[in-house]
């Protein structure tokens, strides 16, 4: 009776830390909160995040755990517009990006808006120098995105990037 018992015990012990390892180090689910990578995730969007071997790369869109700053929230999601070394030159008048001199093509951007980029309403710089280990990150709806142009948020340690989104899944197209 014993060993039947342990055999029953086994699989579902076997499938839960399968699906622990796996939700720690191969991929995970988030869902989007909030609107500041409108119109390329919803508020409620899903996604699936790859966590393997993720070395964070100019365009991606990736999760950032940001659970030390507990005011902010544990996680978000933001677009990596530049890398460690990089040099960030922000164009308000003309609503453009140049990373090291040459300008970045964003057809992701939320256009609805007249303005998609206001300046924020502190400005010390518009260029920015990306330090060793971090990211410079935007949201695609810069009009309501806290991202690394505010000093409440920065520039990102390349270590608390959690993965790359690989695919989200809209349930609102359905609905619609």
């Amino acid at each position: 009776m014993g060993k039947q018992l342990l055999k029953k015990i086994s699989l579902p012990v076997f499938l839960l830390a399968a699906a622990y390892f796996i939700n720690t180090h191969v991929a995970r689910l988030a869902i989007v909160s909030g609107e500041s990578m409108y119109p390329t995730f919803l508020d409620g969007d899903i996604l699936l995040v790859n966590e393997m071997n993720y070395i964070p790369s100019r365009g991606d869109v990736v999760l950032i755990d940001i659970s030390e700053r507990p005011e902010l929230g544990k996680y978000i999601v933001k677009r990596v517009i530049a890398v460690e070394g990089d040099t960030v030159e922000l164009d308000y008048e003309s609503n453009s990006v140049l990373v090291n001199g040459v300008q970045v093509t964003e057809p992701y951007l939320n256009f609805d808006q007249d303005d998609p980029m206001k300046t924020l309403d502190s400005i010390d710089d518009i260029t920015y120098q990306v330090p060793p280990g971090t990211i410079f990150v935007m949201g695609d709806n810069r009009n309501n995105s806290l991202d690394s142009r505010s000093n409440i948020l920065g520039m990102i340690n390349s270590t608390d990037v959690v993965g790359k989104v690989c695919k989200h899944f809209s349930f609102l197209q359905y609905f619609n």
